[in-house]
């Protein structure tokens, strides 16, 4: 099977990304605007007002923008797929010709034993499952940025800020990818015969899996937001400290291990056989590992009493 678009965009950031751990670890005296391009958020080195990167910069507090995306895009793929697999409501012709386009969809189940065609990779439950994890994990996350989340004046690049857009656009479309056809003619089921037959041990511990890591990522970005409030719940400060409690006893960045767990919990719900999961959590341990690694330096240079105990990103390894 060739390299499609879609498996080419994901290489392609897991390289960027991995050219920024070069950098980062061989060249820690990059010019400026690599650093920025490395480092967002309080990582980030807040230049003199008259900078040319200045234009570049964008608020930490719009990171709301790729949920409210998110929900939206989200929504329509689940929408679309749930009447395509249970309705028999073939999806727009624009969306199958477009997902014709950037990846090897549809994956049609050969006809004839001696020809070489690849199997779509996840069934419709899986499929359906798997989009609905995702919803609850975007509205979530835009609960948290509207109404946990305290944000400082800080800023993150432009670039980093594209690339969030076009990301939470991308995983449902990469999830559907390797489903099945949503011509509407391959549905199998009807609102009447949805069953528990239907369920796998994989989507129980999938799920299992994601409801206990939705949990700590919640956990911890609640913790992150109560080191700016006094006992009585009212902002006091838009500074940093080090924060305490649950995984953070452990590692620097819990919400970024949370999220790892919560893509495996997606990768296991869809059988284990759907290739672009396993790319796209690829991406994302390449890019929450420099951004994890990056915070934890932050951490240690700003604190001369921050835990040398705590790990980067996963417990006692990394």
């Amino acid at each position: 099977m060739d390299a499609c678009l879609l498996e080419v965009f994901w290489f392609s950031l897991i390289s960027a990304f991995l050219l920024g751990w070069t950098v980062y670890t061989l060249v820690p005296s990059a010019p400026d605007f690599l650093q920025d391009l490395l480092h967002y958020g309080k990582c980030k080195v807040v230049r003199d007002d008259r900078s040319w990167l200045r234009v570049f910069d964008i608020p930490k507090r719009w990171f709301s923008h790729f949920y409210y995306e998110g929900v939206v895009w989200n929504s329509f793929i689940l929408l679309v797929t749930l009447l395509s697999f249970v309705g028999g409501v073939p999806a727009f012709w624009w969306l199958q010709e477009g997902l014709s386009f950037i990846s090897d969809y549809p994956l049609d189940p050969p006809t004839d034993c001696n020809i070489d065609v690849v199997f779509p990779t996840a069934d419709h439950v899986s499929v359906l499952l798997a989009l609905i994890l995702l919803e609850f994990q975007i509205i979530r996350r835009l609960w948290e940025c509207l109404y946990v989340s305290i944000f400082s004046d800080v800023s993150v690049h432009l670039v980093h800020y594209l690339l969030g857009l076009v990301y939470y656009l991308a995983v449902p479309i990469s999830i559907i990818a390797e489903g099945p056809k949503l011509d509407g003619e391959t549905c199998i089921y009807t609102w009447h015969k949805l069953s528990l037959s239907d369920v796998r041990w994989s989507h129980v511990v999938g799920t299992a899996l994601f409801i206990w890591s939705f949990w700590q990522q919640n956990k911890a970005h609640i913790i992150l937001a109560n080191l700016r409030k006094d006992k009585r719940g009212y902002v006091v400060t838009r500074g940093h400290k080090i924060p305490y409690g649950g995984w953070f006893e452990y590692v620097s960045n819990p919400h970024y291990l949370a999220e790892l767990l919560m893509y495996l919990s997606i990768i296991i719900v869809l059988g284990g056989e759907h290739y672009l999961s396993w790319v796209i959590q690829g991406y994302i341990a390449v890019e929450l590992g420099l951004c994890g690694w990056i915070t934890h330096n932050w951490y240690r240079t700003k604190f001369d009493n921050y835990p040398s105990s705590r790990s980067v990103l996963i417990p006692y390894i990394f």
